[in-house]
């Protein structure tokens, strides 16, 4: 008898254990058919999602403390050796082969994060403060080299190296400070602030970005302000994303992103506008597509995409694409 209250009491314990922590396996396949002018017609991937895998786990450490982990690989569905690539650097011409840029374990995201009522304190790679607080119709998706999000400066999707911090949501209002270490003597650190109004159908966000670093020739500093913000209206979603960089050219210095999102059926439409200042012709670039929901996991899509100059890497200034999209 009592070895059996023993062995009901370890039991007891080990699910009191289980449920103050958890580790999650979670990622996304995404490929499809693409079609730029003047190239070849390709397999391409993650055009509505990233492809990925994707380990995570939060344990409740007691009085209102959590530790929270997260570890994210990108890689390319459409290639045939299984090894973690990045995207096709661009369409080449018939006959041959795409070419890739290689990746790094944990390129989609990898930190260490501990959460309490005093906020969140991140170490790692999380999301760049600067598109963690921008608003798009659809992110950077899209026909490949034709996101309207490519006209603005995200200063990457990520930052390595990074600290941040997030204080707790105030009646909608939270602010976030990232420090990223340059790592290097003589070489200035990275340093952003952003502050987040968001509450039902209405949100707003300013950030202050100053990105630097060295470059050939020098120290570089690109000092970044960024507004943004959404309203949505049930049947239609707006957002906008602005930017102005103060360390380039006044011909060079400003863009931004207007986006709309409908609900469509059992699907959504979505397009976006991106225009970003350039020295002679401005960069100017319109996507759109539909998102049709199969099931709450898997989604077909459609892309379109346009742009007045030719996307570096690609062949022309047009394009399409379909494809398939799976959760797990």
């Amino acid at each position: 008898m009592k070895k059996s209250l023993v062995a009901l009491a370890a039991l007891a314990v080990a699910g009191v254990a289980s449920a103050q922590s958890s580790v999650t396996l979670s990622g996304t396949l995404d490929a499809g058919l693409e079609k730029i002018s003047g190239g070849a017609l390709q397999l391409q991937n993650s055009r509505n999602g990233t492809t990925q895998i994707t380990v995570s786990g939060v344990e409740d450490l007691g009085g209102g403390l959590k530790a929270r982990f997260q570890i994210s690989s990108s890689f390319d569905s459409t290639f045939d050796n299984g090894q973690i690539q990045g995207n096709r650097a661009g369409t080449t011409t018939a006959g041959t082969q795409a070419q890739y840029s290689p990746s790094k374990f944990g390129n989609n995201g990898m930190f260490l994060a501990l959460d309490g009522g005093f906020g969140s304190l991140i170490l790692g790679r999380p999301l760049n403060t600067l598109y963690s607080h921008s608003y798009t119709a659809n992110g950077t998706k899209g026909v490949t080299g034709f996101a309207a999000t490519n006209t603005i400066d995200a200063q990457s999707i990520y930052t390595s190296n990074a600290i941040q911090y997030v204080t707790p949501n105030l009646a909608g209002f939270t602010a976030q400070f990232e420090y990223a270490p340059s790592e290097a003597t003589d070489v200035k650190s990275t340093t952003s602030i952003g502050l987040k109004y968001a509450s039902g159908p209405f949100g707003v966000s300013l950030v202050r970005d100053n990105a630097k670093g060295t470059v050939v020739g020098g120290d570089y500093s690109a000092k970044t302000t960024q507004l943004a913000g959404f309203w949505d209206f049930g049947v239609a979603k707006l957002s906008a994303t602005y930017q102005d960089s103060s360390t380039l050219p006044s011909d060079s210095d400003q863009a931004y992103v207007f986006g709309l999102n409908v609900p469509v059926g059992p699907g959504q439409f979505w397009i976006q506008y991106g225009n970003r200042e350039l020295a002679g012709t401005d960069a100017r670039i319109v996507g759109l597509g539909y998102k049709y929901s199969l099931s709450k996991r898997t989604t077909a899509y459609v892309n379109l995409g346009s742009r007045n100059d030719a996307a570096a890497g690609t062949a022309g200034n047009s394009g399409w694409g379909l494809g398939l999209q799976h959760n797990f």
